[in-house]
């Protein structure tokens, strides 16, 4: 991966752990920010880590593999 103007990479579902350690969905799919240029797209259902900066959902690792 490089670094890239930021732009929009879609959407995903954001899951949360509850107290009894169950992951549940947490609303609606949010737009996702990315500044890296990728090889190739993530495919559903590959697991993405996110991160809340300045307001906005941003890409931090994700497996293309």
């Amino acid at each position: 991966m490089s670094l890239g103007a930021s732009s929009s990479s879609g959407r995903a579902q954001i899951y949360r752990s509850n107290p009894g350690g169950v992951w549940t969905e947490s609303g609606d799919p949010v737009e996702v920010w990315n500044h890296k240029t990728m090889p190739s797209s993530i495919a559903s259902p590959r697991a993405v880590t996110l991160g809340w900066i300045g307001g906005k959902w941003w890409l931090m690792t994700g497996s293309c593999s």
